[in-house]
């Protein structure tokens, strides 16, 4: 599993608290975007949760994980992707969701912005199906993005 934009690891410890498999939080732990999201931040989280010797860090960028293909059967991403600067860097980063996805591999993306516009038609433009709803209750509104890759 990958959580891409992980900050303190809300997504990706919550995952590895309720999975056996090892979780892969990527981040470049920009200090402007989120105060206190640091990788001593996610590695203290983890820990308080037991979960930290299935947590692996990654500081780099969505677009460029470093992570072998297909190496995750599910990638999560929320409130990321929409900090990339423009449609070509967030096409980059879907990009890398699809080359480290296996076969048969869910995305769930939750964003503010361009979820039905790019992400949808992107990743479905790469063979994956696609789905996406409104998050009920959230403010500022959210879309939620479920895409599947055909195994």
């Amino acid at each position: 599993m990958v959580d891409l934009g992980s900050g303190s690891g809300l997504l990706g410890l919550g995952a590895a608290a309720r999975t056996g498999g090892v979780v892969h939080c990527v981040d470049l732990f920009v200090a402007t975007d989120l105060s206190g999201n640091t990788p001593d931040r996610l590695r203290a989280n983890a820990a308080a949760l037991g979960v930290a010797d299935r947590v692996r860090v990654h500081r780099t960028d969505t677009r460029a994980t470093g992570l072998p293909d297909a190496c995750a059967d599910v990638v999560l991403s929320s409130l990321c992707l929409h900090n990339l600067a423009d449609a070509g860097a967030r096409g980059e980063a879907l990009d890398e969701v699809v080359r480290i996805l296996r076969p048969g591999g869910t995305v769930v993306v939750s964003d503010l912005a361009h979820v039905r516009a790019e992400y949808a038609p992107h990743l479905e433009g790469r063979g994956l199906a696609v789905r996406t709803e409104r998050v009920p209750g959230t403010f500022p509104p959210q879309r939620l993005l479920v895409a599947h890759r055909p195994g």
